[in-house]
């Protein structure tokens, strides 16, 4: 995870978060704006990788 987000950080993305919360965690975490929200760290590397 950790190589995960240095490569996120490199595309120039500030704020990533994985959630693997209820709906209402979810809300509260888009609230806070991060560059990406994702389910599980498969999709964070997905969202990764279609940056490229």
């Amino acid at each position: 995870m950790t190589s995960d987000v240095r490569f996120a950080k490199r595309l120039g993305m500030r704020a990533v978060a994985v959630s693997y919360a209820s709906y209402s965690g979810r809300e509260a975490l888009r609230e806070a704006g991060p560059d990406a929200l994702c389910d599980s760290v498969d999709e964070l590397e997905h969202t990764l990788l279609s940056m490229l």
